[in-house]
């Protein structure tokens, strides 16, 4: 890699940083820049820390929800007996148990897209200008958000998702290919193919812009009108609906074939495993030079738009995305732009192929080797564990649905969340060289920081000298 590459891709990660967590001050881009094989160390271990560590929580949370569901609703109305644990007539997607699921599922969410923006300001309390970055209080609510909506939003999947096994034959790949092609079709014309992305392709941090927080279609906010945020909801609803065919479909093939070479559950779940681990080092590997790429093409010319935002502007962007294309435009930039697209599709392509296969193998394996004597106790000790995992980490908004754009004109808008280490390792950059304050180096993020006002905090800040930009980061106060 030469020079030039190296300070390309340094370029395109700061600006995802931004792009996901808000500004950087240019003093603090510097600090970071003089510490860079840092930084490229903790983002490579990062990936390390999402596909082996928070993808497998996260997926445990998932399996122990999604199957548990249908015993726990099973025996509510009495379709099994209390005393078995894993009979196969549990599994009768079309009975009463699948319409309370999808019900339970689809107002949870429903809610949740609504009124995510009331919660956060208003019962959450969170105040991004707020000089305390967080309080008990806003961890303990956007824990609760991230389990209800976790819970919510795995009843509506599988809702949807037994109610096609309920209405066509699910060993059929005409009816796999009917879903996996229907749904990523609709979500292309959407431009949100990226939506199907899903642990480990990257990692959703506790962030104070992540907590409380609902990616929808049109990322209305509370001062909306109600209308609007309905539609909001429903348009979101119909995203993730085919995001749900679509993995559908996928999982779907990969269950016929393993039936058709009479491959193990333990065999196929290493198989899986194996598929969604490489397309996911694939994926970490090339978003550097794609989104490079789209930085150079989707170079914005609007003095107002470049300056940096205000807050994160990550999530789906909307439509608008589409370049505009005037008299002016030369064919070969046309020709460039679609291009840009038909990458972006490609790569989106792949975080669906990537997600579907890890789920579909850390699931599997969870079946063969956690707790095997005991199903249902397996399963509820997923999603206990799971959780734990996740919130131990500052990762609970991993359970977070959210609507993702495929290919956005924002510098460094297109590369994948693979931060957690590297985020620590950035923010107590931010926290020592915000301006021309320097804090106490602090872990952040943490239940309770200090509140810039306070004086006793204050003697702790000092103005940072221009000579030590580029003195070591452990550099004593």
């Amino acid at each position: 890699m030469t020079r030039a590459d190296y300070s390309a891709s340094l370029n395109t990660l700061l600006n995802n940083f931004q792009h996901n967590f808000g500004p950087l001050s240019d003093l603090c881009i510097d600090k970071i820049r003089h510490n860079s094989v840092s930084l490229w160390t903790r983002y490579c271990l990062d990936f390390i820390i999402s596909h082996f560590i928070i993808a497998p929580a996260v997926i445990a949370f998932w399996r122990g929800t999604w199957d548990h569901s249908t015993i726990y609703w099973a025996k509510v109305f009495g379709e099994v007996s209390s005393e078995n644990t894993f009979p196969e007539s549990i599994f009768l997607p079309c009975h009463k148990t699948n319409l309370a699921i999808l019900g339970i599922g689809l107002i949870g969410s429903q809610l949740i897209q609504i009124n995510h923006e009331f919660i956060r300001t208003k019962i959450a309390k969170i105040d991004e200008t707020s000089s305390t970055r967080r309080t008990a209080w806003n961890v303990f609510i956007s824990r609760i958000f991230s389990v209800f909506w976790g819970f919510t939003d795995i009843y509506f999947w599988k809702g949807v998702w037994d109610g096609v096994n309920c209405l066509f034959d699910n060993n059929s790949y005409k009816t796999a290919m009917v879903t996996l092609f229907g749904g990523t079709l609709v979500l292309i014309c959407l431009k949100s193919l990226k939506s199907t992305a899903s642990s480990p392709v990257g990692v959703v941090t506790d962030d104070i812009a992540n907590c409380c927080h609902a990616s929808t279609f049109l990322q209305t906010k509370r001062s909306d009108t109600f209308l609007r945020r309905l539609l909001d909801a429903f348009l979101s609803f119909f995203v993730e609906f085919n995001v749900i065919l679509a993995w559908h479909g996928l999982w779907t093939i990969l269950d016929i074939w393993q039936a058709e070479q009479n491959h193990s559950n333990e065999i196929t779940a290493w198989i899986s495993f194996g598929i969604g681990t490489f397309v996911n080092v694939a994926l970490f590997f090339t978003q550097f030079a794609y989104s490079t790429y789209t930085d150079d093409i989707f170079t914005n010319t609007d003095e107002k738009s470049s300056s940096k935002p205000v807050r994160p502007t990550r999530g789906f962007q909307g439509l608008d995305g589409f370049p505009k294309i005037k008299k002016s435009t030369k064919l070969k930039d046309i020709l460039h732009w679609i291009w840009a697209h038909v990458l972006g599709f490609i790569f989106s392509g792949l975080c669906l192929v990537s997600s579907v296969n890890t789920f579909r193998g850390y699931w599997y394996l969870l079946d063969e080797y956690f707790m095997p004597g005991d199903y249902e106790k397996s399963l509820i000790n997923s999603q206990i564990y799971g959780a734990l995992v996740l919130f131990v980490f500052h990762c609970g908004c991993s359970l977070h649905a959210g609507i993702y754009g495929d290919v956005l004109q924002e510098k460094g808008g297109n590369m994948i969340e693979y931060y957690y280490s590297s985020y620590f390792f950035i923010k107590d950059i931010e926290a020592k060289y915000d301006g021309n304050i320097v804090r106490k180096k602090t872990v952040p993020l943490l239940v309770i920081t200090e509140d810039i006002n306070d004086q006793e905090i204050a003697d702790n800040y000092r103005t940072v000298e221009p000579g030590r930009l580029g003195e070591d980061l452990n550099d004593s106060d």
